[in-house]
């Protein structure tokens, strides 16, 4: 089972790995896969505000993260790439064939 952050496009697979918690079956009729919509969400949790507070801290802190190496693998050193070109490591490419004026 697969709940998104948006309660959309959810997920209810009887595939994958089980365990002996509840019976096996799948958890909606028909399909192995099956994309649903959350209407209502009931969540039961232990714990008081500080424990929620921290989980929502470590979630964001997570999410940062999660961003920053998305933003720093995005990165080129386009220098190296071009190096990387003319060293020859496209063997057989006219990409720089223009500058040693052979086309």
């Amino acid at each position: 089972l697969h709940i998104t952050e948006s309660l959309e496009q959810c997920i209810a697979s009887s595939g994958g790995p089980m365990d002996g918690t509840f019976d096996t079956g799948p958890l909606l009729p028909g399909q192995w896969d099956k994309y649903f919509n959350v209407d209502i969400l009931e969540v039961w949790g232990v714990g008081g505000e500080e424990v929620i507070v921290d989980a929502v801290n470590a979630k964001g802190k997570h999410e940062g993260v999660a961003e920053a190496t998305r933003r720093r693998v995005q990165m080129v050193d386009k220098k190296q790439f071009l190096e990387d070109f003319q060293s020859g490591l496209h063997v057989g490419s006219k990409l720089f064939a223009h500058r040693d004026g052979s086309v």
